[in-house]
């Protein structure tokens, strides 16, 4: 599968700031295990005979995750190393000394963990059902065929793509699959997932150590979850057209009018710096006739960018919006769909999702 990228000095800033924190992610958990140590150590030892787990083992397990996790994280980034200073060991091994990462980075790498269970294990085969499955479900309703009678392929385009899966899951179809994403932090993952892994199940994480609270038992915390639950070296052959292209969704696509067939969002509008601009972009890059299917709610997070802001619209506004572009709403209901959650945690969200059909007029 092909990746491309168009990257201004921003972005590269932006990629070297993924990069670092992928690298010190073992030094920034560990640095938590330091804290929760420190607050351990307050209970009184009457008390600790009272635990079913004991403090000790809870910190050996998730010391023991950290570096499994990290293990997956490092390799994502290993080709980049050359981008820090680094010493080497007498064992011949090379060192990254401890790099100054900003918490909302910290964060994000974090999310990208729990973002490769959604994407790439059976774990998160139910929020993609909930999702992904009724998006697919209605691109094959309006494009029954992945090719037209003349033989051309059907042009399915993805902003936000994240890891690539539903981008994949397209291009196993049959359709031109191509997948757009911003976050660095997501395309390192999902370059390692999509072009470096040889086999299913090859990779083991324990995504849900930062998560210490609203858990049933400790053991839950620290489960583990493989991964990739299907191997795209594996599965896509040279026919298929399947890629991934970072950068700005708006900025990336404005320049190419007319070229797609359909347009599919997932979980994506309520990340665009200007909503607006974004429908406006679906508009200005679908064929005249072409198809927008959306899918997901308008919880309008912050963007990683310092430079990200968002104008929070009511859906009331987005849809006026887009009929104002100039599209036509063929489909539109509420369904309920969940994002990145532990299907253990006792606290589950759950999202009343947009589901919308649009037609770009002709």
């Amino acid at each position: 599968m092909a990746c491309a990228s168009q990257q201004s000095a921003e972005d590269r800033d932006h990629f070297k700031s993924a990069c670092a924190a992928f690298f010190n992610y073992q030094v920034d958990a560990m640095t938590d295990i330091v804290r929760l140590e420190r607050s351990l150590s307050s209970v009184s030892s009457a008390h600790t005979h009272q635990l079913r787990v004991s403090f000790h083992s809870r910190i050996e397990q998730l010391r023991s995750a950290i570096y499994g996790n990290y293990g997956f994280l490092s390799r994502c980034v290993h080709g980049n190393k050359s981008l820090f200073p680094s010493k080497t060991l007498p064992n011949g091994s090379h060192v990254i000394p401890n790099l100054m990462i900003e918490p909302k980075d910290v964060q994000s790498v974090r999310a990208a963990l729990k973002q490769c269970v959604r994407d790439w294990s059976s774990a998160g085969a139910a929020e993609r059902q909930e999702s992904y499955a009724q998006v697919i479900d209605e691109v094959q309703r309006n494009f029954p065929s992945p090719r037209y009678p003349n033989g051309l392929k059907v042009k399915v385009l993805t902003p936000g793509a994240g890891l690539g899966r539903l981008s994949f899951e397209i291009a196993r179809l049959g359709y031109s699959s191509q997948g757009n994403e911003q976050s660095y932090f997501l395309l390192l993952a999902s370059d390692f997932l999509l072009n470096k892994t040889k086999r299913t199940h090859e990779l083991t994480l324990c995504p849900y150590i930062h998560d210490l609270t609203n858990t049933h038992q400790f053991q839950d915390t620290v489960r583990t979850v493989t991964l990739p639950d299907r191997c795209p070296a594996q599965e896509l052959t040279w026919e298929d057209d399947f890629s991934m292209v970072a950068g700005d969704f708006v900025g990336v696509y404005s320049a190419h009018p007319c070229e797609w067939d359909c347009v599919v969002t997932c979980f994506c509008i309520d990340k665009a710096a200007n909503i607006l601009k974004y429908i406006e972009t679906i508009w200005r890059t679908l064929k005249p006739g072409g198809i927008w299917v959306n899918f997901g709610p308008l919880r309008y997070q912050a963007g990683e960018k310092s430079t990200d802001l968002a104008i929070n619209l009511t859906w009331e506004d987005v849809r006026y919006a887009i009929l104002a572009t100039g599209f036509q709403i063929t489909r539109e209901e509420m369904r309920e769909s969940r994002y990145s959650q532990d299907p253990k945690s006792m606290m589950q969200v759950t999202y009343q999702c947009s589901f919308t059909t649009a037609v770009k007029k002709t």
